[in-house]
């Protein structure tokens, strides 16, 4: 079973007598970097992740850093040999709670780091359910310690059975403009609009028209999220 415990907060994170007992969970904070969020310096949600929905821990897959193109992905090459080691991977991980909250979260993985950047070009969203709002960012860093991820290094692409990572990512949080609905994503010249042909960056979208989170509304604010998640999906193998 997963649980999610998300604060939102202020001015500073509220931590006492709130974690969660069961090994499947996610632990979070989201901290206003400035001002009231929807007039309300504390709202608390507590929901839980349904596996019947949620099929793994997340997906990896290789990526390799192009030259100038910082937080754009590019596949490598098949493996032929098993003497190939790869050590840099994609991970893409959807979260569905049975409150209805969806949290999509992209990263790089890097096994020689204890860290790594929220993918530059399509980032992270939560949004829907109970928590009602949404917030969509492209920026922060995701931390796995001595846990890591249990990824076979042999293998350019795999669904992960565990995971375990800190979450330290910042985003624009708008009140009251959640969906239930699975964000897809798309190209986006301004954060506003989705466009036809490819861009920069990419924002997550339910209508394939505007981005999920205006960040240019004046209902916008920058939030941080921190936290912790951690995830065991014994029947993948």
């Amino acid at each position: 079973m997963f649980r999610v415990f998300i604060l939102i907060t202020t001015y500073v994170l509220f931590t006492a007598g709130c974690k969660l007992k069961n090994q499947n969970e996610a632990d979070l904070d989201i901290t206003a970097v400035a001002g009231l969020l929807n007039g309300s310096p504390l709202v608390i949600y507590l929901g839980e992740i349904d596996m019947d929905r949620t099929a793994d821990c997340g997906r990896a897959s290789v990526e390799t850093a192009a030259a100038g193109t910082t937080g754009t992905t590019t596949p490598a090459a098949p493996t032929t040999g098993s003497s190939t080691t790869n050590t840099r991977f994609a991970i893409v991980s959807t979260f569905q709670m049975k409150t209805e909250e969806l949290l999509n979260l992209r990263y790089t993985y890097d096994t020689n780091q204890t860290q790594g950047p929220i993918n530059a070009q399509q980032g992270f969203s939560l949004t829907g359910g109970l928590f009602g709002n949404s917030v969509t960012g492209r920026t922060g860093t995701v931390s796995w310690g001595n846990a890591g991820l249990n990824i076979d290094p042999k293998k350019s692409s795999q669904q992960l059975n565990f995971q375990q990572i800190d979450l330290n990512i910042t985003g624009s949080y708008v009140p009251g403009n959640g969906t239930t609905s699975q964000p897809s994503l798309c190209f986006t010249i301004d954060s506003v609009n989705c466009t036809a042909g490819q861009a920069s960056t990419q924002c997550f979208t339910v209508d394939n028209r505007t981005c999920l989170v205006d960040t240019n509304s004046s209902e916008a604010q920058q939030v941080t999220i921190k936290g912790r998640i951690t995830c065991s999906a014994p029947n993948i193998f």
